[in-house]
């Protein structure tokens, strides 16, 4: 692939291509575009898959890395955290609220990169400044309906629609997305380097492994991002994919829901997702803590429902052990420790 303009790294591009939108494809051109410069090393690894490792601590051209360059590279240091390498659908696949955090920290990186040399800008989008206009012509026939009724009426609508008026048009601003800039910048430039619709594509990746996961997926091939149902797992030495199920939901397990149980049981693993799920009612609704943990024993891991403060210390790629009492089932857990010393008692 013909590497990229100084000020116009591939993942910038692909950024742009996409909307300013977050897809694997550009958090793939941002992994490839550090390869590019030698800070990683991307080559086949085992089953084909393209596996990612650190090289150097800064590009070979000896400039410093861009901000967006340094949220690429704290994915990779996370998730090999226990292997020196990863294959690159382990830092595209969705592995629960790291992720989550982590894409919205590379969108807005890119974001501000593209501002930077003036090819992104922040705006909201049409459809809420419709919304913004239909909230104020709403509010002002209430306001001119209460002031036929009587002044006292008009000052309190007024009142009460000015606040309404102004509070939708702070989270219309505030909630603004990137955008190409517009005046034909972009355009301009990505037509100077022979770029309509994508990026050519880079011969070290299957193009339909960076298609959406749900497409991808089902295609089998190795670089492509896992199912929601799955996360990756290095537990064991080898990296693999485990089956994430809810608590209460996994088979039986060993000594798992037989009579006469061990009064606690330990189970030692590799932290693959953590998530928060709200239930119950909308009035009091309640906030579930889960993280799946695999013990490298079977193709499924054994998720917890873990107290806030046990969860807050926990990251996918932590080896964590749990004690709990089986006659109460594997929902919660009594004791966690992380890499051989405790952290909390739940």
């Amino acid at each position: 692939m013909q590497p990229s303009a100084p000020d116009r790294p591939a993942g910038l591009i692909a950024f742009l291509l996409n909307d300013c939108l977050y897809s694997s494809e550009v958090a793939a051109r941002c992994v490839l575009g550090l390869a590019d410069e030698g800070v990683l090393r991307a080559g086949p690894g085992p089953g084909g898959a393209l596996t990612i490792s650190l090289a150097a601590a800064s590009p070979a051209s000896g400039r410093a890395l861009r901000p967006f360059e340094e949220v690429t590279l704290d994915r990779i240091r996370s998730r090999t955290a226990q292997r020196a390498d990863v294959p690159l659908s382990v830092l595209l696949s969705d592995d629960g609220e790291d992720f989550d955090v982590w894409r919205e920290r590379l969108t807005g990186a890119l974001g501000r990169e593209g501002e930077r040399v003036g090819l992104t800008t922040r705006a909201s989008d049409k459809g809420a400044w419709y919304v913004q206009l239909g909230v104020t012509v709403v509010v002002g026939l209430i306001v001119l309906i209460a002031y036929l009724n009587s002044v006292h009426d008009g000052e309190i609508a007024l009142g009460f629609g000015a606040i309404a008026v102004v509070a939708t048009l702070a989270s219309v601003i505030i909630g603004g997305g990137w955008r190409p800039a517009r005046g034909g910048a972009v355009a301009a430039d990505l037509r100077q380097q022979g770029i309509f619709k994508r990026l050519p594509p880079d011969p070290r990746v299957n193009p339909l492994a960076l298609m959406p996961p749900a497409i991808a997926s089902g295609s089998g091939l190795a670089d492509a991002p896992l199912r929601l149902t799955h996360a990756w797992s290095s537990f064991g030495g080898d990296w693999h994919p485990v089956l994430v199920r809810r608590p209460g939901s996994q088979p039986e397990r060993g000594e798992m829901g037989r009579p006469g149980l061990p009064g606690r049981v330990t189970y030692t693993g590799e932290v693959v997702k953590r998530w928060t799920e709200l239930f119950g009612p909308s009035d009091v609704e309640t906030r579930s803590y889960l993280v799946c943990i695999d013990d490298g024993s079977s193709e499924e891991g054994v998720t917890f429902d873990v107290a806030e403060a046990c969860y807050k210390q926990l990251r996918t790629g932590d080896v964590a052990q749990a004690s709990y009492d089986p006659q109460r089932g594997v929902r919660y857990i009594q004791k966690l420790t992380v890499g051989g010393s405790p952290r909390r008692t739940t």
